[in-house]
């Protein structure tokens, strides 16, 4: 199916009008505000996210610059309130709390303002809780420093007399307190160690006032450092200044326990503070899709792509406001930005397809058609009923509980369902876990019987050839849904000639193989039939791929050189022999983990392997193989089937939205 029809939205309206404008476009959600721009010289340097008017391209943009950093600003004062209640919210969102809905214009009425004043009160309790703390984190800082010399009876750092000068410091650590007192020989000075102290040794050293400034020097050379610390005779020395602060830190807890709690009441309105975020950013997201707007002397000039679907909605609103306008399609060297619609089982899927790149505009949108296969190629991947069951129910309660939105949701649904694909694929080829019944079963009953597969077991004696020719079935029917979708899409563009004799010969070709290999190696019977009609599609080829020559001998040549590509589709059918690999991979390491847990024997000891296995291998092995299943299921859609009629290079559809993290606007 192509993507959606958009259209080119162009609206004129009064310059003190512009914001309504705005707010209601983001409001409908369905406008995706563009730039306009002159065309570039070159095709190939065209930009699909510009639209293009002459006209218009010469017009300067609205300026929101100040009211941008205005509310930047803004937005920065309600980060900070918001992550200082955090810090003693009481009542913590649970892993399965859903996302609240909120109504946009309901909270601008009647809760903007209280949330307002919530931030201001929070950054004022912010800046004395801070000032608290620093408070409090110095005076215990000078009272850990003063501990140890807590029993030094002189002033700190330094104590005069008629004749003498004392001065408290530090030596470092590991320094010759005695070496240090031999350095002062000839010197009027004694050195006392005090105490051990952070990072060195406390010590006090008495000097004649006629020796103390070499004295001084030497210790200096030594690594001694004068204490910062004060102390003095009017503190009870460093007793009575120990006693003082540890009052003072008393009473700065005291003050920190009382704003917490101050904090811990506002919390409650934290919810309040993270919706005005929440509306904060929406209004940027609005000042920034403003930029693109062009201006005149009184008016404004919007331009916009907008889907046909919505076209009647947007055009009630700007009737109703009075507002100049036009709708149109895209106009010859636009490129449309893409939006997909698909059903609501394909839509789980878009996100795969984005992975790789979007439709081109008016193109083909492949994600129903590759749900399908991804589904059941991701199923022969992983072909494990304990492991999909796991798979879909983690899933689905995750979608149920936790209500993730977006992309996401979407990645959840479609590992979902592939889950039970897995599971269904588990139940035909007897995988559960591996073989964990069977070894259940010949552990603890010595006997053999287990949950037998429906069709047939991959990893003994045929399986595996059986299992590799199912790949290569499926992975032949993908390639030629590729080329069936390739030939409608040329059949519907007019070169109905092409899609015939260019794709449809190949058809007919991989047809004339199957129904060969379905008469001579599977019924027994002259497979002629199969012959003729792939040698009809090869005649075809070699008489039609090289029309476009004029010289009989080079349109011969360029026919037969055209038979090159069954090379190509050869190696493209090979590459699904990965879905073997894939399958034989997760299951021998599952009958691995297995036959670790029963080691011990009957018993209890294998019950606890068996728990231990479990919980480890099968969850790493579940992870791993869940990694690469998803990674080369997406390789075969985007190489193999894609590379057969895919045209990509689309931009996706951004229309104007409130942007939320903590709330859903409604």
């Amino acid at each position: 199916m192509p993507v959606n029809t958009m259209k080119k939205l162009s609206v004129v309206t009064l310059t003190k009008e512009t914001g309504d404008l705005m707010r209601a476009l983001q409001k409908l959600r369905c406008a995706d505000i563009c730039r306009t721009a002159v065309p570039p010289s070159s095709e190939d340097e065209r930009e699909p996210a510009v639209i293009y008017d002459e006209e218009l391209a010469g017009l300067p943009a609205v300026d929101t610059a100040a009211e941008t950093t205005a509310l930047n600003a803004h937005i920065a004062e309600v980060g900070r309130a918001a992550d200082f209640l955090a810090r003693f919210e009481t009542k913590k969102k649970g892993l399965f709390t859903p996302v609240e809905e909120v109504s946009f214009d309901d909270f601008v009425a009647n809760d903007e303002a209280a949330a307002e004043e919530t931030v201001r009160e929070a950054l004022a309790l912010a800046a004395r809780y801070d000032a608290a703390e620093a408070a409090a984190r110095d005076t215990a800082a000078e009272l850990a420093a003063l501990r140890p010399l807590e029993a030094y009876p002189l002033a700190i750092p330094e104590d005069k007399t008629a004749a003498t000068v004392t001065v408290v410091g530090t030596l470092p650590s590991g320094t010759d307190v005695r070496a240090v007192t031999d350095s002062l020989d000839g010197l009027a000075a004694v050195l006392e160690k005090i105490a051990p102290v952070d990072g060195g040794t406390a010590v006090a050293c008495t000097a004649y006032h006629g020796d103390a400034d070499e004295t001084l020097r030497v210790l200096t050379a030594c690594g001694f450092v004068k204490s910062a610390l004060r102390a003095g005779a009017e503190d009870g020395f460093a007793a009575g200044r120990v006693a003082a602060l540890e009052a003072a830190l008393k009473e700065k807890e005291d003050e920190l326990d009382r704003l917490r709690a101050e904090a811990s009441d506002l919390s409650q309105k934290l919810p309040l503070v993270r919706t005005l975020a929440d509306k904060l950013d929406t209004d940027a997201a609005r000042l920034g899709a403003t930029e693109r707007v062009k201006r005149t002397e009184k008016t404004v000039l919007l331009t916009a792509w907008i889907p046909a679907a919505a076209q009647q909605e947007i055009s009630d609103m700007l009737a109703a406001r009075g507002d100049a306008y036009e709708i149109t399609d895209p106009a010859p060297g636009e490129e449309a930005p893409i939006q997909l619609s698909n059903n609501r089982f394909a839509s789980n899927f878009e996100p795969v397809l984005a992975m790789y790149s979007l439709p081109r505009y008016g193109t083909y949108d492949p994600t129903f058609v590759m749900s399908i296969f991804y589904m059941l190629i991701f199923g022969l991947m992983f072909a494990d009923a304990g492991y999909g069951a796991l798979l879909s129910l983690g899933c689905f309660l995750i979608i149920k509980f936790m209500k993730p939105r977006g992309s996401m949701k979407s990645f959840m649904m479609m590992f979902g369902l592939c889950g039970l694909s897995c599971t269904f694929m588990g139940i035909l080829f007897g995988s559960y876990f591996g073989n964990l019944p069977s070894t259940l079963a010949t552990t603890f009953r010595g006997s053999e019987t287990w949950i037998k597969p429906l069709l047939f077991d991959p990893m003994n004696g045929q399986g595996p050839m059986y299992f590799l020719i199912i790949s290569l079935v499926v992975g032949a029917i993908h390639l030629s849904a590729g080329l069936v979708i390739k030939m409608i899409i040329l059949w519907k563009s007019g070169d109905r000639f092409g899609a015939i004799v260019d794709v449809g010969s190949w058809l007919v070709i991989f047809l004339g193989i199957g129904v060969y290999i379905l008469l001579a190696m599977v019924i027994g019977v002259s497979g002629l039939a199969g012959i003729i009609i792939a040698g009809i599609g090869a005649l075809t080829i070699v008489a039609t791929a090289g029309r476009a020559e004029k010289n009989p001998v080079m349109k011969f040549l360029k026919g037969l050189l055209g038979l090159y590509g069954i090379v190509g589709y050869a190696s493209d059918l090979l590459s699904y022999s990965r879905i073997l690999s894939l399958c034989l991979a997760s299951a021998v390491i599952a009958n691995v983990v297995n036959l670790l847990g029963t080691l011990p024997g009957p018993g209890f000891g294998s019950v606890v392997g068996l728990l231990i296995a479990s919980l480890l291998g099968h969850t790493l092995n579940m992870a791993l193989n869940l990694l690469g299943t998803f990674v080369h299921t997406s390789r075969l859609q985007y190489i193999e089937f894609f590379g057969k009629f895919y045209e990509d290079g689309g931009r996706a559809f951004e229309p104007l939205t409130p942007h939320s993290k903590h709330v859903v606007f409604k």
